[in-house]
């Protein structure tokens, strides 16, 4: 990660736009801290992506408060896997009022930048299919992005086209994590939401973390959505995922319940949404 994000720079100097995706869930720990700093002056667009997993009453808020940051970058609210909102991050790109004095002739070219399992490769893809982009030179390809589930996945910079007329090219670059967490809470925050490996934490500790933010936000959607007996608090994740792994049937050695197990259905029942829709970080009103 801290090579890739070395290579960053170079990647941002060959762009005429750079689009940020950040994780909607979790807008604020899904920012790389320096992108700002590393675009130089060139114009910015934060896309929120996977907006139908987060709260939605707290968007207008997230939008607003990025759009007052560093750069005032423009703000799109996307869910790239059902393509919805594509269209928006097209035309914040189009309506950027420098494009006769800075943007090459040939075309122009963003570079699409974000942390490990954001969507990147998802909104490439949408982006393509939204603006009619494809093969055939041009210097650009008639694939799309490759997609998979595993943070990382994106190992090199590539140049794709997007649209033919008027032309519009990206850059694909790889996933850039911080090489340094602000905290534990957003380490945790990254971890639940998949931008880091399920290995940096354990099950256990995902599911109570999510207990915690749970009774934060004062949900009580995931114990109907996990068919448990009541909304558990952070303190009784034990007794919550014993209960889970009898629900689900799940023992380990001995035929006790397999907590662990519990605690990896919860984890993935919150990345697909099943347990409603939630933004992690804090939003102040």
């Amino acid at each position: 990660m801290a090579r890739a994000s070395r290579e960053l720079a170079p990647l941002l100097s060959r762009a005429d736009v750079v689009l940020e995706v950040r994780d909607a869930r979790v807008p604020f720990s899904s920012a790389h801290p320096g992108l700002a700093a590393l675009c130089g002056g060139k114009p910015r667009v934060v896309v929120l992506n996977k907006v139908d997993l987060s709260c939605e009453t707290l968007l207008p808020r997230v939008a607003a408060r990025i759009r007052g940051g560093a750069g005032s970058p423009g703000v799109a609210c996307v869910s790239a896997a059902r393509g919805r909102g594509v269209g928006a991050v097209l035309s914040l790109v189009d309506a950027i009022p420098t494009r006769a004095a800075g943007f090459n002739a040939a075309g122009v070219v963003m570079a699409v930048v974000g942390i490990p399992n954001v969507g990147k490769s998802s909104l490439i893809n949408a982006l393509r299919g939204a603006a009619g982009g494809g093969g055939g030179g041009g210097g650009g390809t008639p694939r799309g992005a490759a997609v998979a589930p595993t943070p990382g996945f994106t190992r090199s910079a590539r140049t794709l086209r997007v649209r033919a007329h008027p032309p519009l090219y990206l850059i694909d670059t790889p996933g850039v994590l911080m090489p340094r967490l602000a905290d534990v809470d957003a380490g945790l925050k990254l971890t639940v939401t998949h931008a880091l490996r399920d290995t940096a934490v354990p099950p256990a500790v995902q599911a109570e973390f999510l207990l915690y933010c749970f009774a934060n936000t004062g949900s009580t959607h995931f114990a109907r959505a996990l068919g448990l007996s009541k909304p558990f608090a952070e303190e009784e994740v034990g007794e919550c995922l014993r209960e889970l792994a009898a629900r689900l049937g799940a023992k380990g050695p001995g035929g006790a319940p397999d907590t662990d197990a519990a605690a990896v259905h919860m984890v993935r029942a919150f990345r697909e949404g099943l347990l409603g829709r939630h933004t992690l970080d804090f939003v102040a009103p």
